[in-house]
């Protein structure tokens, strides 16, 4: 109980970039783990101090620890539930470390070898996902990491391939999921060029999210400044057409587009 408590205070501590307190909150998790020792406590142990590593850029050291987690869980005294809940969790933290390595081609291959993994792990568990210890798992939460590690690998087009109906993909899944997963949908759209698709899925992200929390993922904030840049008028045949319920947007991005701060000078 005290582990999941210290594992929640890092999610909420490292999603508001308080990276001081999310450190001391692994290392408090890590400890309170070692108390009572627990092979799936142990293993979203790993994965939140996997976690620390991306938030510092140091995806290398990350990518260790979650290995290193998998191979103890793999030979741990477990039921196949158990073991694929706990490898699970790790894969997905992988494929999230593998999108974010520099060299691309190491990425894909790490990417490729969570990503086998996960869905074989996710085979497990029903059609809808399951939640454990706070989190959700399933075939559902598998497919947002995965959409969202084939952008970061800047393969757009295998990202929008996973599901035919994003709806239908993410139905029943938590904001917290819906929200972010739409945003890398978005980044995927830019890069094919399909912009109103990807204002479309931003705005689905605040409306899900709120004020309160889509603007303040930085793939948000670099999604729609792109979006913006790329609708305004000097730019493309036609104007921006921002939804109404991303008034943040024009205020997010006014910065970034060169039209923008022309005028501001003039």
């Amino acid at each position: 109980m005290l582990a999941d408590v210290y594992s929640t205070v890092y999610w909420l501590a490292a999603r508001h970039r308080w990276m001081d307190m999310a450190e001391l909150a692994v290392t408090r998790q890590r400890w309170a783990v070692e108390q009572q020792p627990n092979p799936v406590a142990e293993a979203f142990s790993s994965r939140d101090r996997a976690g620390t590593y991306l938030n510092f850029g140091d995806v290398e050291r990350g990518l260790v620890v979650v290995d290193r987690a998998i191979v103890a869980v793999q030979s741990a005294p477990l039921s196949t539930a158990d073991r694929d809940l706990a490898v699970v969790i790790l894969n997905l933290r992988g494929m999230t470390l593998a999108g974010r390595l520099r060299d691309k081609t190491e990425g894909k291959r790490e990417a490729r070898r969570h990503i086998e993994s996960a869905w074989r792990a996710a085979g497990s568990f029903p059609t809808r996902d399951v939640d454990a210890q706070g989190l959700t798992f399933g075939p559902q939460n598998t497919f947002t990491h995965v959409l969202a590690a084939q952008v970061d690998l800047g393969r757009p087009q295998d990202a929008l391939a996973l599901t035919d109906d994003l709806d239908e993909a993410l139905e029943g899944l938590p904001p917290t999921r819906v929200a972010p997963t739409r945003i890398n949908a978005a980044r995927a759209q830019l890069d094919l060029g399909d912009r109103d698709g990807a204002l479309e899925n931003l705005s689905r992200a605040f409306d899900v999210a709120g004020p309160g929390s889509t603007p303040r993922a930085p793939s948000s904030t670099s999604a729609t400044a792109t979006a913006r840049w790329r609708t305004c008028p000097a730019h493309s045949t036609s104007r921006p057409r921002w939804p109404a319920s991303i008034p943040w947007a024009e205020r997010y991005c006014a910065s970034w587009c060169p039209c923008t701060a022309a005028r501001n000078r003039s």
